[in-house]
């Protein structure tokens, strides 16, 4: 199963593939993302995934930095 965090100030949150539809609309205000930009953090980070194995014990993680996003993976 997919999994993205999300870095916030309140700490990280976990958002698992089949959890993406659920998400209501004040989720995305409290972590200030548009439904898109979320869809979009997603598919990087499962694309960064794709040639990692589980042994890897790496994750991906989206963080804001200056105002934009970005997804890394972090150990």
């Amino acid at each position: 199963m997919n999994i993205l965090r999300i870095a916030v100030n309140y700490g990280d949150v976990e958002i698992r593939e089949d959890e993406l539809n659920s998400i209501t609309d004040a989720d995305l205000a409290h972590l200030r993302l548009s439904r898109e930009k979320l869809h979009q953090l997603f598919a990087e980070g499962v694309e960064l995934m794709r040639v990692r194995k589980p042994d890897d014990r790496v994750r991906p993680v989206a963080m804001e930095a200056c105002g934009d996003w970005f997804v890394h993976i972090i150990r």
